[in-house]
């Protein structure tokens, strides 16, 4: 657990750093990193302060779920583990989520997804996120390429930004929700 939380806090840090460094083309509507289903043409989808019923309604039964202490928060999160991917919420809805797996997409709809192995090819723009060809570390993970973007809605620069992690070979292997304040 303390390992855990060590690694939270490291993230958060490292990202509130990156996003720091993200110019004004790095942002990117926050309905862009929706979450839905990955198995089939899903049409409805889960949005940063939906509620774990939307959650559930959206993504079927979690294999699992826990509580987080979140210190930066000040408050027990809800974790709904669907396999190795994490949902976090707090008493508003969604807050963070750390895609690991395959069986949830990110996207505005289902024909413009990602998820866990798509490959990025060989552009610098994936899915609106500007690429960062250079391998480097993110959270204690070692990518090979990275895409970070603050989010907004409408006019308004909002307090989260997503993470896209890449191996070497492309292929996407993380998708991280994180606050930036």
């Amino acid at each position: 657990m303390k390992t855990f939380l060590s690694k939270i806090v490291l993230l958060l840090l490292l990202n509130v750093a990156a996003m720091g460094m993200c110019r004004a083309q790095d942002f990117i509507d926050y309905t862009q990193v929706g979450l839905m289903k990955a198995d089939y043409d899903h049409r409805a989808v889960l949005y940063i302060g939906n509620t774990q019923k939307a959650a559930i309604a959206i993504l079927g039964t979690p294999t699992s779920q826990s509580t987080y202490f979140s210190e930066i928060r000040n408050v027990n999160l809800t974790v709904l583990n669907y396999g190795a991917s994490k949902l976090y919420f707090d008493a508003d809805g969604l807050v963070l989520y750390d895609i690991a797996d395959a069986s949830i997409a990110v996207g505005k709809n289902y024909a413009t997804s990602f998820r866990v192995g798509t490959n990025r090819g060989s552009n610098s723009v994936f899915h609106g996120l500007a690429v960062k060809a250079t391998a480097g570390k993110s959270r204690n993970l070692n990518y090979g390429a990275i895409a970070l973007a603050s989010l907004k809605s409408g006019g308004d620069v909002l307090d989260f930004g997503v993470e896209v992690l890449f191996d070497g070979s492309g292929n996407v292997f993380d998708i991280c929700l994180l606050e930036t304040n």
